[in-house]
């Protein structure tokens, strides 16, 4: 039988196809095993736990692998020295969602890491010590302590916790998590918050029923969440905004009852260029706005003289170069309360200037619900808030002079009425975010 060459080369490609296609499904078949994994939350997380917070390794590996693929120039090898942190981490089996939990009496102060597998507790504890931890033996738990770190080692077991209280407390914690415990349920509120938003690249939740989740993407960082926290609240009357392009500005109305605002109220000897925090926070009505309008690069001429080894004169310029921000910020008050308490104590000049502002002359507007501090006066065009927005807070990093070597852009923050707040991170290029980050 006589084949044609063009049956030949046919039959060849169909071949080179097929064994394409076949490597193309099995890459697929592996992406999704290893990336696309169902979270589980079982018995992962002990039910005395008030918030949760997770970061899905999963989903920040397959952006480096495909960031990778698409840039390979960005990722250069560097010889670099022993590192032995990075020892201490490949010693663990570290799961594809790590997750960290607070309780009730250590809320905002200690975070626990959930049950982590040890491959080799001899070699682990080995590397601790090389990283000077001290070891400490307490009912047949291992525990190594350094700064503000605490890890529990039983059997091939351990748990991470991160804490600025003692480490007493810290010590029966994972005592108790490490030999008995009961675990979050199904039937439990946070259990179900945690897993609607677990596949997300970075979640928050507590038993409040305030969470909050970010995803890295094409030149952006969004975050999504409800903060059930009084301590932005809708203000009484119109917040205005910037119409025009600022470096920078933010509003919002501030709850003066929250509880971290009286401890600031309650430090009387803080003082601020002679005036008393507690005074000016007690006239305050608490709404709060700023606007930074441009920041201008300024040289300044320092001039001095030296003599050479003959006595002659010299005359010697130095250039120095400053940032001088224009911008407005502004206290609202009740009835002219807050200006009358810094005329009375003789801070406010006949200029109607701040007279402890030396470097940078800064001119004060009042009116009866508010008082305005600021280098340039002039009247700008301003918005009316949107009635459901609390607070918004805008940023533009290379206007305002900040981070400017670094890729980022822009950060953009707004509350709502109803405690939805969303918040966007955004940079210059359309890489993933967090690649750019870290190796820019």
């Amino acid at each position: 039988m006589i084949t044609s060459p063009s049956f030949i080369m046919k039959k060849k490609l169909a071949y080179i196809f097929a064994i394409l296609s076949l490597l193309f499904i099995t890459a697929f078949i592996i992406y999704n095993i290893r990336y696309k994994q169902a979270f589980s939350l079982k018995n992962r997380i002990p039910n005395y736990s008030n918030a949760v917070i997770g970061v899905n390794l999963r989903n920040i590996e397959s952006y480096f692998l495909i960031d990778f693929l698409k840039n390979p120039l960005s990722y250069t090898t560097k010889k670099s020295k022993e590192n032995l942190y990075k020892e201490l981490i490949a010693q663990l089996k570290i799961p594809s969602s790590i997750l960290f939990h607070s309780t009730n009496q250590q809320w905002n102060t200690t975070w626990y890491s959930e049950k982590i597998t040890i491959k080799n507790p001899q070699e682990l504890q080995k590397t601790l010590q090389r990283i000077q931890f001290n070891k400490l033996i307490k009912n047949e738990i291992t525990f190594y302590t350094k700064n503000q770190w605490c890890i529990g080692i039983h059997e091939n077991q351990a748990i991470i916790a991160a804490s600025t209280e003692d480490f007493k407390a810290i010590f029966t914690t994972i005592t108790n998590f490490l030999t008995s415990v009961n675990f979050l349920t199904e039937e439990n509120t946070l259990f179900k918050e945690l897993l609607k938003i677990g596949t997300n690249d970075f979640f928050f939740a507590n038993d409040s029923k305030s969470y909050a989740f970010g995803n890295f993407n094409k030149g952006n960082f969004n975050i999504h969440g409800v903060l059930h926290d009084n301590i932005l609240q809708k203000s009484t009357r119109n917040l205005l905004k910037p119409s025009g392009n600022s470096a920078a500005f933010g509003y919002a109305c501030f709850n003066k009852q929250h509880s971290l605002l009286q401890k600031i109220k309650l430090q009387k000897g803080i003082r601020l260029k002679g005036m008393s925090i507690d005074s000016i926070f007690n006239k305050w009505d608490g709404v709060l706005s700023f606007n930074i309008i441009n920041i201008a690069q300024k040289t300044d001429s320092i001039i001095n003289y030296e003599y050479d080894a003959d006595f002659n004169k010299k005359k010697i310029v130095q250039l120095k170069q400053r940032f001088v921000p224009n911008f407005h910020t502004s206290l609202g008050q009740n009835d002219n309360e807050l200006y009358l308490y810094l005329q009375r104590n003789n801070y406010i000049s006949h200029q109607n200037t701040l007279k402890f502002a030396y470097s940078l002359p800064i001119n004060i507007v009042d009116t009866p619900n508010k008082i305005t501090f600021g280098t340039d006066m002039a009247i700008q065009h301003m918005n009316t808030l949107s009635s459901n927005l609390i607070a918004e807070l805008y940023i533009d990093f290379k206007k305002s002079r900040i981070l400017m070597n670094s890729p980022l852009k822009s950060i953009d923050f707004k509350l709502q009425n109803d405690s939805y707040f969303t918040a966007s991170l955004y940079s210059n290029t359309d890489r993933n975010m967090l690649c750019q980050l870290l190796t820019y």
